[in-house]
């Protein structure tokens, strides 16, 4: 019987050198079973890893977790009494050498820009400068002379004393008057002080050996200063 012959279905066995030998035929699956000491695995699934645990879906996504971590957390849960919306110690523009330029160039420009606007109107100011001085050197000597005396709120309340005429009224009108001597006293030698210190200012400017220009700015400041008190207040 050659080996190139019909051989059925059910045919058990095995040809050597032409001639047919019987076979065992071997279970794989009970072989396996035997080695492995457990049942067979079946078939697997296409969709799943053989070198994972087990199937996907039967995984527990909320596994405990082990331990604790290792570090201290950073914020220990400290809650600031103080408002967060603290303001910035610098401008934004002052942590950039562009933002500080920027800042020298607007107010190189905005100072430029005020010079311009003033110097303009310098005529104005000269002319307000001669109006004012003189009614503020008036103005002004009329204060001081009133301070010295020390009339003010004084007079008011000796003259309601004197309106009264009953005896305790005379009494305090004699009390006020002595206060006014008093303060009157000590205010005329600072005043005459005062005086005596700017004539001799004024004759050490003149005559003294100052910068030429030192008369001039005393004199632009003096000027300056009675105006201001000259002005009316709005």
């Amino acid at each position: 019987m050659s080996s190139n012959a019909y051989q059925p279905d059910d045919f058990d066995g095995r040809i050597i050198d032409g001639e047919v030998v019987d076979a065992e035929v071997v279970d794989l699956d009970k072989v396996r079973n035997r080695r492995t000491g457990g049942t067979s695995p079946g078939p697997v699934a296409d969709d799943i890893d053989p070198d994972s645990d087990g199937d996907a879906e039967s995984l527990d996504d909320d596994a405990p977790t082990l331990g604790a971590p290792v570090d201290r957390d950073d914020d220990p849960g400290f809650t600031p009494t103080r408002r967060p919306d603290r303001r910035a110690i610098l401008p934004r523009w002052a942590y950039t050498m562009r933002g500080i330029k920027a800042a020298i160039r607007w107010q190189l420009k905005d100072f430029g820009y005020v010079s311009a606007f003033h110097a303009v109107r310098v005529p104005k100011y000269a002319g307000k400068l001669l109006v004012w001085c003189p009614v503020g050197l008036f103005k002004g000597t009329g204060r001081l002379l009133l301070w010295a005396s020390a009339e003010e709120g004084n007079y008011g309340l000796r003259q309601a004393a004197a309106g009264r005429g009953s005896s305790s009224d005379i009494d305090q009108w004699l009390k006020l008057d002595t206060r006014r001597q008093r303060q009157s006293t000590w205010r005329w030698w600072l005043l005459a002080a005062g005086a005596g210190a700017a004539t001799a200012g004024g004759l050490v400017l003149a005559y003294g050996p100052v910068p030429e220009w030192a008369p001039w700015a005393a004199l632009a400041g003096m000027v300056g200063l009675l105006a201001r008190v000259g002005r009316p207040d709005d």
